[in-house]
């Protein structure tokens, strides 16, 4: 196992324990380019206000100060599936 992908697994295992199971599922979301508004619409259950609040929590948490950083995060931390419904559905849009 490379050197990246271990650290990469670590730092993983220490801030799942940091997020909600809903901020995680947010973060998924985030990897796969969601914007708020796609995020609330997909979770059903919340407004886009709602999904950029979570959003910003788990920049906060994460320690995370770009978007980019955090879809990367997102992809590198095993948060998105590339062969989930959700990314295929992203596709098309």
């Amino acid at each position: 196992m490379s050197l990246k992908k271990l650290l990469v697994e670590k730092a993983s295992a220490r801030h799942k324990k940091k997020l909600t199971p809903t901020e995680e599922k947010v973060l998924g979301l985030i990897g796969l380019r969601f914007s708020d508004k796609e995020i609330s619409a997909e979770l059903g259950n919340m407004r886009a206000g709602t999904a950029h609040w979570h959003r910003s929590n788990i920049m906060r948490k994460l320690k995370i100060h770009r978007e980019v950083e955090l879809v990367k995060y997102a992809e590198n931390a095993g948060f998105v599936f590339p062969n989930s419904d959700l990314t295929k559905k992203k596709a098309r849009h």
